[in-house]
């Protein structure tokens, strides 16, 4: 019986290997996997209500046309953020173009309430790099760099002419303009910033086409307000080949880290304008597996 079991432990040995070896001369060769394990794993839909969001009744109102969604926060009190730019009808009253603003839940399945005082980030002063539209906001806790409760201070990282950056002691404001805005030059849409071992790293498409559209590309950052360096081997992902779903390019990605992989939900477009959701990850911000 005991030279059974040592005969079994043998043969889970052998075939780790050989499997082992497979993967190893796969990964070699570059050659992507023929099963993509993460599309077996289909989104879940949340039953109601849905849509969570949606624009104002009042066409006077500063979300009465367009809402976006940018991100979603949750402080250490319990309470969720989601952080969308909008657009009125009321061209008079809300010239130009995106204003950021913001509603609140105790669960990210709601019920989801609009701050009452929306915009939380209005446009900025004439001449300013945010005089035309404040959009595609990431939002971030930090207290002396590091995630706490105390003394802590809200970073809201968007795009005006430019990536801007402001602050507050609380998430739905008054929220501060840096001084030095634009804090970088040619930022397109932010998808995410993420800190990974006092390192600021930044997810952004750039440049945006015609069609809405950029390549995905990083940036790093030892303080929220920069300087931010760009990576020299941008972009990290490129659109796919003709005739790909997503050889149009990608549109304001969103993503997160977990248990050592970044994760990716993107905007993939099918040229001209035919949009879907398609998913990547990545062990290093920088080489990504659709």
């Amino acid at each position: 019986m005991k030279n059974l079991k040592n005969f079994h432990l043998l043969v889970i040995v052998i075939v780790a290997l050989v499997a082992c070896s497979f993967a190893t001369e796969a990964n070699a060769k570059n050659v992507p996997p023929k099963k993509n394990i993460f599309a077996e794993r289909p989104l879940i839909h949340v039953l109601g209500p849905s849509p969570a969001i949606v624009p104002s009744a009042d066409r006077s109102a500063v979300d009465s046309s367009v809402l976006e969604s940018c991100t979603v926060f949750k402080d250490t009190d319990g309470t969720w953020y989601w952080y969308y730019h909008a657009q009125s009808h009321d061209k008079k009253r809300w010239p130009h173009g995106y204003r950021i603003c913001v509603a609140t839940a105790p669960s990210p399945l709601g019920p989801w309430k609009k701050y009452e005082k929306n915009p939380v980030l209005d446009l900025g002063e004439k001449g300013e790099s945010d005089s035309w539209m404040t959009a595609c906001v990431v939002v971030m806790k930090e207290g002396a760099y590091d995630i706490r409760s105390r003394d802590a201070t809200y970073y809201m990282w968007y795009i005006g002419e430019g990536l801007c950056l402001a602050t507050a002691d609380n998430p739905l404001g008054p929220w501060k303009r840096h001084k030095d805005n634009p804090i970088m030059d040619d930022a397109g849409y932010l998808g995410a910033v993420i800190r990974m071992e006092g390192k600021f790293y930044m997810f952004y498409q750039h440049p945006v086409s015609v069609e809405d559209q950029g390549p995905f590309k990083i940036a790093t950052a030892d303080k929220p307000e920069g300087p931010w360096k760009k990576y020299e081997g941008n972009p990290v992902m490129t659109p796919g080949d003709w005739g790909a779903w997503d050889d149009g390019g990608y549109s304001e990605a969103g993503l997160s880290y977990h248990e050592g992989i970044y994760h990716c939900i993107y905007g993939g477009t099918k040229a001209p304008k035919i949009e879907s959701l398609g998913y990547a990850c990545s062990f290093d911000g920088i080489n990504w597996q659709k």
